[in-house]
């Protein structure tokens, strides 16, 4: 699904343009590697967009990954997003995860997120509404102001 349709989103879809900055970044010691990001996103309306002033989602993350052995990958993360023109919602991300090499081409991975959201942004009809959790592309929305996702799998690369 169209991130851009997803939850957060869904009231900005008909926006005459959208701009998009971020900068990153990360360290490496030793077996640990930690970084951090920040992005803004800010949507644009013109007459016919179904919203009237711009929009911008403020986002900041920060991670931290340890390499445990050379088979095993720790990893958690923390991400904050905020809306502020159209409306003011804030979004607030855990994350958490492991990779586990098997063998040179396969590895079992899993992948644990939590996500609360507060505040008011706006739905695909530009009508307020309150905001709701939904984490990723993934494009499932929660309904609700909290989202659980897990993830686990094998991963085999030919």
């Amino acid at each position: 699904m169209n991130s851009l349709r997803a939850g957060r989103n869904a009231g900005f879809t008909s926006a005459r343009s959208v701009s998009i900055a971020r900068a990153a970044g990360q360290y490496t010691y030793g077996a640990w590697t930690g970084g951090l990001g920040y992005s803004r996103t800010e949507y644009t309306p013109d007459g016919a967009s179904l919203f009237t002033s711009s929009a911008r989602f403020n986002s900041g993350s920060v991670f931290m990954n340890y390499q445990a052995n050379p088979a095993l990958r720790l990893g958690v993360g923390y991400h904050y997003t905020w809306l502020s023109g159209a409306d003011a919602a804030h979004y607030n991300q855990v994350n958490a995860g492991a990779d586990y090499l098997v063998s040179k081409r396969t590895d079992i991975y899993a992948i644990a997120a939590f996500q609360r959201a507060s505040g008011s942004t706006l739905n695909a009809a530009g009508e307020s509404v309150a905001a709701q959790a939904v984490i990723g592309d993934y494009g499932l929305n929660s309904g609700s102001n909290t989202q659980t996702l897990v993830s686990v799998g094998v991963r085999h690369r030919f």
